[in-house]
């Protein structure tokens, strides 16, 4: 009887055959008591080393994703830019307050405001943390929120 190397029972044993080598493995277990006897032992082998590895290592801590690995980097946005999107953001408040900032109080047909905004660069804080002043002031020289005549 032509019988099948140890390798090939070892696949076998492993489940990494197709199936046409399964059937004909099967086939010849059937036949020859010598094979069958080997492959019992390599499946009592791999049970046994299985047991073993699953005894040294417990209980297995799960791995944490990738991306909490991979810090993210945020985009580096130049000074520049900072800057007018400061100067964006203060200009859309100031309309704002314009349009929808008017109070009850009769006001003149026509008012004119003069506005200054006055910041300080500071080398050891972030742009976002600098602080930036926003002066409205009328003709007559009082604030926005100025009620005194």
């Amino acid at each position: 009887m032509n019988c099948f190397n140890e390798e090939i029972f070892q696949k076998y044993v492993d489940g990494e055959c197709s199936e046409t080598e399964i059937d004909q493995i099967e086939a010849h277990i059937e036949k020859c008591v010598e094979c069958k006897t080997n492959v019992e032992l390599l499946r009592e082998r791999s049970e046994n080393i299985k047991k073993q590895i699953n005894a040294l290592v417990g209980d297995v801590p799960e791995m944490p994703g990738i991306s909490t690995l991979i810090k993210e980097k945020k985009p580096v946005i130049p000074i520049r830019k900072k800057l007018a999107y400061g100067m964006a953001a203060a200009s859309l408040f100031l309309l704002i307050v314009l349009f929808f900032g008017k109070s009850q109080q009769s006001q003149p047909e026509e008012t004119i405001l003069f506005y200054n905004i006055d910041y300080e660069i500071d080398a050891n804080k972030p742009l976002t943390e600098q602080e930036m002043v926003l002066y409205i002031t009328d003709e007559n020289g009082f604030g926005l929120n100025n009620d005194s005549n």
